[in-house]
């Protein structure tokens, strides 16, 4: 028969240790939470080294939009592209780049500003010479453009970087978007003035069927 007193001092000896296991289980986390305790092989720093890039790339995939495409022709319909881009822009903490494309065929109107005479040319004078004065009037509508919306966007507090490119729309817009490893294009339906071939329908759709990320068109 066991004796009560004897029974009473094993559970109280058991007690003891547990509390005492307890203890040195508790004292052992605070000294790993505070750096002191001794690991084999930094196992301590190679779990949070671990647990902080799990945590980057968790960071990086919420960002869904990091570079936003914005492409430009200062039409009505691209100026509310750049509205909306920069609205997504806050939403993302997105940086927005900023396109204009110019065609490297003859341009028949451009801004105030950069007003040249292009109906016709003076006797004898070469077609080339024309051309490249249409051109460069259209550079400077396309740089007048980036400069406006580059203040508008800066003015949000959104980061902002600006192109100029040279060339067939579709093409351009695509080989940017590429390069730049853009996450959205947006885009407006159609384009109006010197740059009318920038954002008409057939380059919208061109640029929905060959871009490697999602295309916003805005009416």
């Amino acid at each position: 028969m066991v004796n009560k007193d004897e029974l009473k001092g094993k559970t109280k000896s058991k007690e003891g240790k547990i509390k005492e296991g307890t203890g040195k289980i508790e004292g052992n986390k605070r000294k790993v939470l505070e750096g002191k305790m001794d690991q084999p092989e930094g196992k301590v720093h190679k779990k949070l080294g671990q647990v902080e890039r799990k945590a980057k790339r968790v960071m990086r995939r919420s960002m869904i939009f990091q570079k936003i495409l914005v492409p430009l022709d200062g039409s009505e319909h691209s100026g509310r592209a750049l509205e909306t881009a920069v609205q997504v822009a806050k939403n993302f903490n997105s940086k927005l780049v900023l396109l204009t494309v110019n065609p490297v065929t003859f341009v028949g109107e451009t801004s105030p500003e950069c007003t040249v005479n292009l109906a016709g040319r003076a006797p004898g004078a070469p077609s080339a010479g024309l051309t490249n004065i249409a051109l460069e009037a259209a550079r400077c509508y396309s740089e007048k453009i980036l400069a406006e919306a580059e203040a508008k966007v800066r003015s949000e507090k959104v980061e902002v970087e600006t192109a100029l490119a040279e060339g067939e729309a579709v093409e351009e817009i695509v080989k940017k978007s590429k390069e730049g490893k853009s996450d959205l294009i947006v885009m407006g339906a159609r384009g109006l003035g010197s740059l009318k071939r920038l954002l008409v329908g057939s380059v919208s759709e061109g640029v929905i069927r060959n871009a490697p990320c999602p295309v916003l068109i805005v009416k």
